[in-house]
């Protein structure tokens, strides 16, 4: 019940995207972080989503809390955060929006 809720639909539909998946932040080219909340070993779990990719998104946090523990030091010490892109990324805040900056050597 409460996915259908849930549910955005702008997603619905596509490929790899399931109902049970709660969006929680969308990139700017396409990209969508959610929680997993189709049960079994992943459930609780935020995850990165592409629309390119048929496969349910990578694994990127054990929930949200852990997510928003990573986010907050990282702007708070002004580090980089690796996850969930791989690559350094440096968080902040921007207009009301938390934005993701590429860091250069």
């Amino acid at each position: 019940m409460l996915q259908k809720v849930w549910a955005d639909p702008r997603l619905a539909g596509l490929p790899g995207w399931l109902d049970v998946y709660l969006p929680i932040a969308e990139a700017a080219d396409g990209g969508v972080l959610y929680v997993d909340l189709a049960g079994g070993p992943a459930y609780g779990s935020v995850c990165e989503w592409w629309s390119e990719e048929p496969e349910p998104g990578r694994r990127c946090w054990g929930g949200v809390g852990a997510m928003l523990d990573d986010v907050a030091a990282a702007m708070v010490d002004r580090r980089p955060l690796t996850r969930p892109y791989g690559r350094p990324l440096l968080p902040e805040l921007d207009v009301g929006y938390l934005r993701w900056f590429d860091v250069y050597d």
